[in-house]
């Protein structure tokens, strides 16, 4: 088995920390400082269908959606927003997403300015501190999406094989051997050169392969050839290679 995966926890240090409050911050003065708020008073109901919420599990998540309107009421764009206990980092989305949230999220304030805040996430947590970090951390488009094709292609060559079967053709009619487009792609002929008139074909297209009667029924099983119906003059079949994509499970009870 390969090594487990170490992945680095982003950590800001003290000095970090304050050099950020020292540049989006403002320091409060009760002299001069005007700020004040009326206590926001809304009904707040939010499913947890949302698909950011969904991208990755967490127990104790709140939607962002949820968190959006405090935000919007109680500061500024730019302000500084603390969550010692982040979690997942819902809060950091919700002060991402201020920057253009939906508009059935401003119905119930009139006057809201909008525009990003700036978040400092905190958690115990070292799994919490990781998703969080990636939830809210830039990424392009294009970048995202080659790491998600990373993804598949690794999971699909781990777990191909447990997937692979074989589909089998008597050769003849449709399967026919003599047939310029079944020719092309069998591994064990010699009809791969391209025929005018039909489509390019990739070397890993040509995977069929002719087998012989005998050699049928040493895949399928002995006597398959009394238990399905094919006719009794077919010499030759096609093994064809397949994916399982879907079980069907069937009880009788």
């Amino acid at each position: 088995m390969d090594e487990p995966r170490e992945y680095p926890v982003p950590v800001a240090s003290d000095e970090e920390v304050a050099a950020f409050i020292t540049r989006y911050g403002t320091p409060y003065d009760p002299e001069t400082d005007d700020y004040h708020r009326e206590p926001f008073v809304a009904d707040i109901r939010e499913g947890k269908n949302d698909p950011i919420y969904n991208a990755h599990s967490y127990h104790t998540k709140v939607p962002p959606r949820a968190i959006i309107p405090y935000i919007l009421h109680y500061t500024e764009p730019g302000d500084i927003v603390l969550d010692p206990f982040c979690g997942s980092g819902m809060t950091g989305v919700a002060a991402m997403i201020c920057a253009s949230p939906s508009k059935d999220l401003l119905q119930d304030q009139p006057g809201t300015k909008l525009g990003g805040r700036r978040v400092i996430l905190n958690d115990l947590s070292p799994a919490a501190c990781h998703i969080a970090f990636n939830y809210c951390r830039g990424s392009e488009l294009s970048t995202a999406t080659s790491q998600f094709d990373r993804i598949v292609t690794s999971a699909e060559n781990d777990c191909k094989g447990i997937y692979d079967t074989f589909h089998i053709e008597p050769a003849r009619g449709a399967y026919d051997p003599a047939k310029p487009e079944v020719s092309l792609r069998l591994r064990n002929s010699s009809g791969h050169l391209l025929l005018e008139g039909l489509e390019p074909i990739s070397t890993c297209q040509c995977n069929w392969e002719l087998i012989e009667r005998a050699d049928t029924e040493a895949l399928l099983g002995s006597g398959v050839f009394s238990k399905i119906p094919l006719s009794t003059d077919v010499s030759c079949f096609i093994r064809i290679p397949a994916s399982i994509v879907y079980t069907v499970w069937s009880n009788v009870h």
